[in-house]
């Protein structure tokens, strides 16, 4: 579903923050451990799981859409499962 090029630079949702970052962190595509070669491993297992909602209801509002990769991937899908991901740091 991604129409974007391979050279975009997507914001993730998932990141865990590090030094220098937006609020909600960013992570290089090869040091994530959900990357699965071309994409977010994790949305697609979420998205797989949850599906999305019916497609009725309005999108919350989110300031990172236009650049989620998430969003990239699955549209309107990710926006619906995106409240079920729990997002706490690797090893805690």
């Amino acid at each position: 579903m991604c129409t974007q090029t391979d050279k975009a630079e997507f914001t993730c949702p998932s990141a865990p923050p590090e030094p220098g970052s937006v609020l909600l962190g960013v992570v290089v595509t090869h040091r994530c451990e959900q990357w699965a070669g071309t994409r977010c491993g994790l949305i697609d297992r979420v998205v797989d799981h949850f599906g999305g909602g019916d497609g009725t209801d309005p999108l919350p509002k989110c300031g990172i859409r236009s650049t989620c990769r998430w969003f990239a991937q699955h549209g309107r899908a990710a926006c619906e499962s995106c409240p079920e991901v729990i997002r706490k740091p690797a090893g805690t």
